[in-house]
């Protein structure tokens, strides 16, 4: 599951916490919190499935089952 928020959106309106993982987040604010939810937008990849954000997004995963993953950084 991915979590991803315009640059624009302050991390004080998300409450970025470095020291609380995601899971911690997703259950104890973002489930809880419907502001943040509007804030917040959320996708789940399947097997094959790529994402792509524009720079300067803020993001988080969360994976919700076993994963691998790769991430390519484009110029």
């Amino acid at each position: 599951m991915w979590f991803l928020t315009p640059y624009e959106v302050s991390n004080q309106e998300i409450r970025f916490d470095p020291n609380i993982t995601t899971k911690g987040w997703y259950e104890d604010e973002y489930l809880k919190d419907a502001k943040l939810q509007k804030l917040v937008s959320t996708c789940v990849l399947n097997e094959g499935d790529i994402i792509y954000f524009p720079p300067m997004w803020r993001h988080a995963t969360y994976n919700t089952e076993w994963a691998s993953w790769m991430s390519t950084f484009l110029k």
